[in-house]
């Protein structure tokens, strides 16, 4: 939880106290509390889980910040295929991305 601790202070300032605790506290029952996980959010997940209770503006706020956190360190695409090549004795793995 200190990963989502983390990634909150970033603009818990903006925030008032009790729509930080509402979203926090959204993202920990959805086990969202890990940097990687966070990282994972779609905004169809976003959607989902704050689609009434949320003011526009906090949502907006949380969308830009969790978007930042993407562009920060990308994951890697997923690998479609992978295939080995064998040249000689050497074993290489080649992938493909989406």
């Amino acid at each position: 939880m200190a990963d989502l601790e983390n990634c909150m202070s970033l603009f818990r300032d903006k925030l008032d106290q009790k729509t930080y605790d509402f979203i926090f506290q959204t993202l920990v029952t959805n086990q969202f509390t890990s940097r990687l996980q966070l990282k994972l959010l779609t905004s169809e997940q976003l959607d989902y889980m704050f689609s009434k209770d949320l003011a526009l503006g906090a949502k907006a706020l949380l969308v830009y910040h969790v978007d930042l956190l993407k562009d920060e360190s990308p994951l890697p695409k997923k690998t479609k295929e992978r295939r080995k090549e064998v040249h000689g004795n050497e074993t290489s793995t080649a992938t493909e991305s989406c």
